[in-house]
């Protein structure tokens, strides 16, 4: 049997907030969650550290409400590359 943990899903948003916390400030945190979330980030590849949620949902909010943030560009080859996709997909 494994210890048991605090990290299940009711506590979720209590611990997101900590999170958050730790994000902006890290001294903010209990010196145990401090531990814990430093853990994290020394488990990252590269040792790139991770960013607030918070702003990543904003951002991805953005995108979605303004019409102009995302484009999609069709050359002519990609027509012709779905239209052979089409004639594979068929033959199978």
């Amino acid at each position: 049997m494994q210890p048991p943990s605090c990290l299940f899903s009711s506590n979720a948003p209590f611990i997101e907030d900590l999170y958050e916390s730790y994000l902006l400030d890290p001294d903010e945190v209990s010196e145990d969650w401090r531990k814990y979330f430093d853990g994290l980030q020394n488990g990252r590849r590269g040792g790139a550290r991770d960013v607030r949620h918070s702003e990543v949902q904003a951002r991805m909010l953005e995108i979605a409400v303004s019409p102009k943030a995302i484009t999609v560009a069709v050359s002519a080859g990609s027509f012709a590359d779905s239209k052979k996709q089409v004639s594979v997909l068929q033959l199978i």
